[in-house]
């Protein structure tokens, strides 16, 4: 069991970490309630089950709560006293165990799609300019206008360069090192 909150989550599995505040013990009496809100108002609560002078949470995520990021709050009470305990955020990641078998699912962060969009723009651009592009996001989209070859080529190198970031993140996640030997 881990000794900090997750910071990844996936909605339908059973998320756990011990949790001890030094000012807050369960032995005094205070109660620890975790609460996880995000913009689609898809969040969830996670109550700690005192263990000694630390707590323990574990918790089932609904599977209806939304991909992204996920806030979190963790509050301690003791009778009619409460107070905020810690806080910090979570990415809650799709799982393909919501996904039917024959369904779509598109893993790649935003940043991937954007540079695929991006990268797409690029292709018929024969011109110096190219006239107009959609980027098609998760419940969004942005269109733009009259962006110079230069200024997508601009863009398309700040893009690879975030995905670029987020992957080695997920490798060094992973325990690999995060920078990849080239020989």
């Amino acid at each position: 069991m881990n000794n900090y909150e997750p910071a990844e989550i996936v909605p339908g599995e059973t998320i756990e970490w011990r949790k001890s505040l030094a000012d807050y013990s369960p032995a005094d009496g205070w109660a620890l309630t975790y609460y996880f809100r995000n913009a689609s108002g898809t969040g969830f609560d996670a109550a700690g089950t005192a263990d000694g002078g630390s707590w323990e949470v574990s918790q089932v995520v609904p599977v209806t709560v939304a991909a992204g990021r996920i806030d979190w709050e963790a509050w301690v009470k003791k009778g009619s006293e409460e107070r905020r305990a810690d806080k910090g955020t979570a990415t809650v990641t799709a799982s393909l165990k919501a996904v039917a078998a024959d369904g779509a699912f598109d893993g790649r962060t935003q940043a991937e799609r954007d540079l695929d969009a991006v990268r797409q723009a690029l292709v018929p651009a024969t011109s110096a300019a190219v006239q107009e592009y959609e980027i098609a996001g998760v419940g969004s989209s942005r269109r733009l206008r009259y962006f110079s070859k230069e200024e997508l080529l601009a863009l398309e190198t700040r893009l690879a360069q975030r995905v670029n970031k987020e992957r080695r993140a997920a490798r060094h996640k992973q325990g690999a090192s995060y920078f990849k030997n080239i020989y």
